[in-house]
C-alpha cells in the first residue's frame, strides 16, 4: 500500500495535467499527447485528427446565471464529448470554454 507522501505525490502529478473541474487533461497534458501522436505518425504511418471545440456564447451564461451554472454546464458538456470518444482518443479542456480532442487512426471522414 502506498505511503500518504506518495500518495500526495501521485495526486500533484495528477494535478498538474487535468483540469479541475472536469477531470479532463489540460492543456499541458494535451500538447504532450499531440507531440507523442507526431512522433508516432512519422513512425508507423498512423493517423491522427485534431479538433478544436469552443462554446460560442459561454460567458453569457456566465454573466447571467452565475459560475455555478457555468461550471455545471461545462462538467456535462465533458461528459457528453467523453461518450463520443474512444479509449485511444485524447479530450482534454484547453481553457475556460475550449476543448481539444485528438483522434488516433481515423481518416477525416471518420474523425466528423
Amino acid at each position: 500500500m502506498p505511503s500518504s507522501k506518495k500518495l500526495a505525490e501521485q495526486n500533484l502529478e495528477h494535478l498538474a495535467v487535468h483540469d479541475h473541474l472536469t477531470g479532463l487533461g489540460n492543456r499541458e497534458y494535451f500538447e504532450g499527447q499531440i507531440s507523442k501522436a507526431l512522433q508516432l505518425s512519422a513512425s508507423d504511418d498512423a493517423e491522427y485528427a485534431l479538433m478544436s471545440l469552443d462554446l460560442d456564447q459561454f460567458k453569457i451564461i456566465n454573466d447571467t446565471c452565475g459560475h455555478v451554472a457555468g461550471d455545471d454546464l461545462l462538467k456535462q458538456v465533458s461528459l457528453v464529448l467523453l461518450r463520443q470518444t474512444k479509449d485511444k482518443d485524447t479530450l482534454a479542456r484547453l481553457g475556460a470554454d475550449e476543448f481539444g480532442i485528438l483522434t488516433y487512426n481515423k481518416d477525416k471522414r471518420q474523425a466528423i
